[in-house]
């Protein structure tokens, strides 16, 4: 696994990501996770294909989550209120999965890349540390499944690839995306898949 560069991507898989738009005025956000998100983007859809198939889908724009909140509570999801001290997620993508779902945000300040899941007991827990990681992360992840055929075998080797590496910390994939390969391998035989629609 190595980090890849934004035109790395682009030339591996052209024309699978997009530019974000932000707000103005926009969030408070270091300046290469700015840069990323409005020169490169991230993509429109991500499949993920494992015991419990999981899709987010990326709105293209930055938007605060009390926005979503509400468009939420329209759709007459009971959430109640939303908790104090979410105003610095900024919502990016809305998970779906098998039986729940949730948002994908980017927490202002930090940069972080985080899943909100409200059917967890700890309803947020992050995807990556930057966009950076996520695109890299998501490189490898792509790259691998493009060149396998996803069975527990060449899943394994993924796993393993993943906690030996150095590029990115292997406690930082942990909550989002070791999780579909330890479930897929704690499943019913099943093959694991990533890919962009």
């Amino acid at each position: 696994m190595h980090t890849y560069t934004p035109s790395e991507f682009q030339s591996r898989w052209p024309g699978a990501l997009r530019p974000i738009t932000l707000p103005t005025p926009p969030p408070a956000l270091p300046d290469d996770c700015t840069r990323l998100l409005t020169e490169l983007g991230l993509p429109r859809e991500l499949a993920i294909y494992c015991n419990n198939d999981t899709t987010l889908r990326f709105s293209g724009s930055l938007t605060p989550l009390a926005v979503i909140w509400d468009r939420d509570l329209q759709r007459n999801y009971k959430m109640g209120d939303m908790p104090e001290g979410w105003n610095c997620f900024w919502h990016i993508a809305d998970q779906e999965y098998l039986q729940g779902g949730g948002w994908i945000c980017i927490e202002e300040i930090s940069g972080r890349m985080v899943v909100i899941d409200l059917d967890q007991t700890d309803p947020i827990y992050s995807i990556n540390s930057s966009v950076a990681n996520f695109v890299t992360t998501l490189a490898h992840f792509l790259d691998w499944s493009e060149n396998s055929g996803g069975s527990p075998e060449e899943t394994i080797i993924l796993r393993d690839g993943l906690l030996s590496q150095n590029c990115i910390p292997p406690d930082e994939l942990e909550g989002f995306w070791m999780n579909f390969i330890y479930s897929t391998l704690d499943s019913d035989p099943i093959n694991l898949s990533v890919c962009l629609c």
